[in-house]
């Protein structure tokens, strides 16, 4: 859309073909709106429209930044608030233009009060920015929100305690998302943490709140929702506490709902250390049924308290995603517990995304320290499944090569006894794989055909197997 100045008297015949054109749009997005644009124009298109909605068709309006709309054109943010509108995302609002946002959601919800007096529209909406204090009590209005995202740049007082307030008394809330803003002060925690009230969400389903550890860890413990059945946390820097308050917030995970079945962990990428009691909480709790880690990496203290049998089975867990986070430090792991722990604990699971470190034996030499289960020991052993997983993903963690081993010849490891070892035992866990990715954390070429020989003999033993 292109506004320009004009001087020009706007006639009847303009009002009609701009009717036509309006009455079609469905979804608008405003990334810049700065063109100079008089404001008869829009006088005119307002007392032509008096009553009725400009825009009668439109249901999505996004802006990508408030602080991108001139002055003058938010007039032209008005002219859309009596659409029928089921879904608004507004971005960078500031202190400058915050009054402007407020004046929006106010003149939304009284066009839309006066046409629904028990219900209405607006379905989703998303904030993100520095806001004024009554906008926690305009959104109150609008009570057939399902979706609501909420996302500060600023922490404010009482904002949080204000926000979960309001957020709470939406009885058709299905979907919250709450970020925090990486704010060092003391004065979020405070208004949680001295009040330390507890926030009954009655339909909420999915929850995801992103900031830092201290502050997601009181948000956790504030709420509760009888039907919450799906639950993100995101930490983000300052990573100070993190190390005592990521344990805190996976344990409030396990006990804020009795309908938990899919929790997804994302660990900051520059946290290196991560405590070996972190995943203690889940010996306790095994009803999810997806389960999704995004981190530096896990250790053989985390991979036993997720997995290991003797803690008991998941008996509903479908998908398994262990992520590799950017700036992954190598450490000491057992060489197949990643894949082989969930084939015995997990009897239902259809997914799994894991990781595995390259075998040693590859450089000639022991660059690491090898302990637990290898890949022999585990041919070796008497355990079998006929696990009924279907999809399987390996990432591999690739060492910088040639820098570290100059002398090694691709041939080498095509000659290798360990990719037909790992073949193997990939087929012994999971015999009936539909599909298989192997491939590595970077983006170096040479170890994909080591990848792709590997993908293909655990074809072929599935296929001699069949035959």
């Amino acid at each position: 859309m292109t506004a320009q100045t004009s001087t020009s008297i706007v006639k009847e015949a303009d009002l009609r073909r701009f009717e036509f054109y309006a009455s079609r749009i469905r979804r608008l997005q405003l990334s810049s709106f700065t063109e100079n644009t008089s404001s008869h124009i829009y006088m005119a298109i307002a007392t032509a429209f008096q009553g009725k909605a400009l825009f009668p068709a439109l249901k999505h309006v996004e802006i990508f930044s408030l602080n991108d709309i001139s002055n003058e054109n938010f007039l032209f943010l008005h002219l859309t608030a009596p659409s029928p509108l089921s879904k608004v995302e507004i971005s960078g609002v500031t202190k400058s233009n915050a009054i402007r946002l407020t004046s929006f959601i106010n003149d939304t919800a009284c066009h839309h009060r006066s046409r629904s007096t028990n219900l209405h529209p607006l379905s989703a909406l998303s904030l993100e920015g520095s806001f004024l204090p009554p906008i926690a009590n305009q959104l109150s209005d609008f009570t057939r929100l399902a979706e609501l995202t909420f996302s500060p740049t600023v922490a404010q007082t009482n904002m949080l305690r204000e926000i979960l307030e309001m957020s709470s008394s939406l009885l058709s809330l299905l979907q919250f998302k709450l970020e925090l803003p990486r704010d060092e002060s003391e004065e979020l925690r405070i208004n949680l943490s001295r009040e330390s009230k507890l926030y009954t969400f009655p339909a909420l389903q999915n929850l995801e709140v992103v900031g830092p550890a201290r502050h997601v860890c009181d948000v956790l413990h504030s709420i509760y929702g009888a039907y919450l059945s799906s639950i993100t946390f995101t930490i983000s820097p300052p990573v100070y506490e993190t190390e005592h308050k990521v344990p805190k917030c996976i344990r409030r995970c396990t006990t804020m709902t009795p309908t938990l079945l899919h929790l997804r962990i994302n660990l900051p990428e520059h946290w290196i250390h991560m405590d070996d009691n972190l995943f203690r909480p889940f010996q306790n709790y095994r009803l999810l049924r997806s389960l999704h880690i995004c981190s530096l990496g896990l250790t053989q203290p985390h991979l036993v308290d997720l997995f290991d049998k003797k803690f008991g089975e998941w008996p509903l867990l479908e998908s398994v995603i262990l992520e590799l986070a950017n700036g992954y430090q190598s450490c000491e792991r057992d060489q197949t517990a990643p894949i082989r722990l969930p084939a015995f604990s997990c009897p239902k699971l259809r997914r799994l995304e894991s990781y595995l470190n390259l075998p040693d034996s590859l450089f000639g030499q022991n660059t690491r320290v090898n302990y637990g289960v290898s890949l022999q020991d585990l041919l070796d052993s008497s355990e079998k499944t006929n696990h009924i997983l279907t999809e399987l993903k390996i990432a591999f963690f690739e060492l910088d090569y040639p820098h570290s081993f100059p002398s090694v010849d691709p041939y080498v490891f095509m000659e290798a006894k360990e990719p037909i070892l790992l073949a193997r035992a990939i087929d012994r866990l999971y015999p009936n794989l539909k599909r298989l990715d192997i491939c590595g954390d970077s983006s170096y070429p040479f170890w994909k055909p080591w990848y792709r020989g590997i993908e293909m003999m655990v074809k072929n033993f599935r296929e001699a197997r069949g035959a």
